[in-house]
């Protein structure tokens, strides 16, 4: 976890996140606010409580989603109800739709799985 807070720390201009089980707890909401404050745009993409398979885990993290919101966190809850409505993903029949990975990408450059940190070697994307 210490991986990821410093990978986030370093952010410049924007940090996503997906996580099926994201609580930030007091060090995370710090990390979040002293980003915030530098002007480091947070996207969290995160299960909704019908979504998730953990609804005690989904509890705690909507303990702090009124402060994330508050902070200017842009937070979008995965519905089951998408998946339903939609032909396009495929599925037959009964389905659970939720996330699963754990994913955060720091200003386009560092992408981390789990607890896996990468440097994203991509071809810079300014004209000459």
């Amino acid at each position: 976890m210490q991986g990821v807070l410093n990978a986030m720390a370093g952010a410049r201009r924007e940090v996503g996140i997906m996580s099926p089980y994201f609580v930030p707890g007091p060090v995370g909401m710090r990390a979040m606010s002293t980003g915030m404050r530098q002007g480091v745009r947070i996207t969290l993409y995160t299960n909704s409580l019908d979504s998730s398979d953990e609804p005690l885990v989904h509890q705690r993290y909507a303990d702090y989603r009124l402060e994330m919101l508050r902070l200017g966190v842009q937070i979008y809850e995965f519905s089951p109800e998408l998946i339903r409505r939609s032909s396009g993903f495929g599925f037959r029949g009964p389905s659970s739709a939720q996330l699963h990975a754990k994913v955060a990408v720091v200003d386009d450059r560092l992408l981390v799985v789990g607890s896996v940190i990468s440097i994203l070697d991509r071809p810079s994307a300014t004209p000459k």
